[in-house]
């Protein structure tokens, strides 16, 4: 399904007879409901870890810090940087501040990384062999992270930026969205879990 035919069943179902609606329309109500796409998809897009969004990258052996990708949103939550080469070493995370100061001052041998600064760095240095980061793409659009053009594809579930959009419009509009809004929240929960198998 294209931006565009997301799109079209917004219109539909909001009630709004615009023949030929374009993604770049300049009519005010279509850049309303191109707007809203946009909403529900930055949103759907950071609820969850969907597996289209994952990108795997690999970071070269010697370094202490890499600057992280444009398109960086996130680590992934389970495995996000394990070393390359046998065996198998996943790399632990640090968040706190001081105690990342800590393990550049004292490193140990169990490889560690934090982000900070826009970079990923690492204690210690990374081996020759380097690094797989496995991080979360904000990129749900492909290529970007808007909706710009009829042609664009969707690398999350089209039908829930659909549903987010129409509940959004009606919110906006001053009407009932209660039952809208719970029936996206409903459907995300179970795309999420189609999207782990879980299904």
């Amino acid at each position: 399904m294209s931006a565009e035919t997301v799109l079209q069943s917004v219109l539909l179902e909001v009630g709004l007879d615009i023949p030929g609606a374009q993604i770049t329309s300049a009519d005010y109500q279509v850049r309303q409901v191109v707007a809203f796409m946009n909403d529900a998809g930055e949103d759907i897009a950071r609820r969850t870890e969907w597996s289209r969004l994952y990108i795997d990258w690999e970071v070269p052996g010697g370094v202490s810090a890499v600057d992280l990708p444009d398109d960086f949103q996130e680590m992934a939550e389970q495995g996000a940087v394990c070393l390359i080469g046998v065996p198998y070493t996943p790399v632990r995370s640090v968040i706190a501040p001081e105690q990342w100061d800590f393990l550049v001052a004292r490193p140990s041998a169990q490889p560690y990384y934090h982000l900070r600064g826009g970079q990923l760095r690492f204690s210690p240095e990374l081996p020759a062999d380097g690094a797989r980061v496995r991080y979360v793409s904000r990129q749900w659009v492909n290529g970007r992270d808007r909706i710009a053009a009829n042609a664009d594809t969707l690398k999350i579930p089209e039908r829930l930026v659909q549903k987010g959009a129409v509940w959004r419009w009606k919110r906006q509009k001053g009407l009932n969205y209660d039952d809208a809004s719970a029936e996206f929240e409903a459907d995300l929960l179970t795309e999420v879990k189609a999207d782990r198998g879980q299904a």
